[in-house]
Protein backbone atom coordinates (compact mmCIF):
# COMPACT_ATOMS: atom_id res chain seq x y z
CA UNK A 1 0.00 0.00 0.00
CA UNK A 2 1.21 3.50 -0.96
CA UNK A 3 1.13 6.24 1.43
CA UNK A 4 0.91 10.08 0.57
CA UNK A 5 3.01 12.11 1.95
CA UNK A 6 0.23 14.02 4.34
CA UNK A 7 0.00 10.74 6.07
CA UNK A 8 3.79 10.63 6.99
CA UNK A 9 3.98 14.76 8.16
CA UNK A 10 0.13 13.91 10.13
CA UNK A 11 -2.02 15.93 7.32
CA UNK A 12 -4.56 13.82 5.90
CA UNK A 13 -6.98 14.39 4.12
CA UNK A 14 -10.39 12.83 3.62
CA UNK A 15 -9.74 12.42 -0.09
CA UNK A 16 -6.34 10.35 0.66
CA UNK A 17 -7.96 8.67 3.43
CA UNK A 18 -10.66 7.52 1.53
CA UNK A 19 -8.30 6.32 -1.16
CA UNK A 20 -6.25 4.79 0.97
CA UNK A 21 -9.44 2.82 2.62
CA UNK A 22 -10.47 1.74 -1.37
CA UNK A 23 -6.58 0.79 -1.86
CA UNK A 24 -6.92 -1.48 1.46
CA UNK A 25 -10.38 -3.05 0.25
CA UNK A 26 -8.94 -3.55 -3.05
CA UNK A 27 -6.60 -5.92 -1.50
CA UNK A 28 -8.97 -8.87 -0.25
CA UNK A 29 -10.06 -11.64 -2.20
CA UNK A 30 -13.34 -12.13 -0.03
CA UNK A 31 -14.99 -8.98 -1.31
CA UNK A 32 -15.32 -7.99 -4.74
CA UNK A 33 -14.24 -3.87 -4.27
CA UNK A 34 -17.02 -2.49 -6.23
CA UNK A 35 -19.32 -3.68 -4.26
CA UNK A 36 -18.08 -1.34 -1.80
CA UNK A 37 -18.31 2.98 -1.70
CA UNK A 38 -15.82 4.55 0.54
CA UNK A 39 -16.17 8.33 1.22
CA UNK A 40 -14.77 10.12 4.27
CA UNK A 41 -15.20 13.38 6.09
CA UNK A 42 -13.15 15.01 8.84
CA UNK A 43 -11.50 11.09 9.74
CA UNK A 44 -14.14 8.96 9.82
CA UNK A 45 -15.26 6.35 6.67
CA UNK A 46 -18.24 5.80 5.61
CA UNK A 47 -19.44 2.49 3.55
CA UNK A 48 -22.24 1.84 1.42
CA UNK A 49 -22.59 -0.82 -0.64
CA UNK A 50 -24.46 -4.56 -0.46
CA UNK A 51 -21.95 -7.51 0.38
CA UNK A 52 -23.54 -11.52 0.31
CA UNK A 53 -21.85 -12.43 3.79
CA UNK A 54 -21.28 -10.52 6.78
CA UNK A 55 -17.78 -12.20 7.24
CA UNK A 56 -17.20 -9.81 3.76
CA UNK A 57 -18.58 -6.90 6.48
CA UNK A 58 -16.40 -6.86 8.86
CA UNK A 59 -13.30 -7.66 6.88
CA UNK A 60 -13.81 -4.26 4.89
CA UNK A 61 -14.32 -2.67 8.81
CA UNK A 62 -10.89 -4.68 9.84
CA UNK A 63 -8.39 -3.56 7.22
CA UNK A 64 -9.83 0.23 7.27
CA UNK A 65 -10.16 0.51 11.16
CA UNK A 66 -6.17 1.37 12.04
CA UNK A 67 -5.37 3.51 8.93
CA UNK A 68 -3.53 6.87 9.34
CA UNK A 69 -6.36 9.48 10.21
CA UNK A 70 -8.81 7.15 10.45
CA UNK A 71 -10.82 8.53 14.00
CA UNK A 72 -13.93 6.34 13.31
CA UNK A 73 -16.68 4.08 10.85
CA UNK A 74 -19.99 4.75 9.55
CA UNK A 75 -20.86 1.14 7.93
CA UNK A 76 -23.68 1.06 6.02
CA UNK A 77 -22.59 -2.21 4.12
CA UNK A 78 -26.04 -4.29 3.39
CA UNK A 79 -25.88 -8.19 4.06
CA UNK A 80 -27.78 -10.24 1.79
CA UNK A 81 -27.91 -13.33 3.60
CA UNK A 82 -29.83 -11.62 6.47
Amino acid sequence: MNYHPSFIEGQIGDNELAAAAVDAICTLTTVPPETIHVTARNGWLQFEGTVSWRHQRNTVEEVTRHLPGVRGLNDSIVVRDE
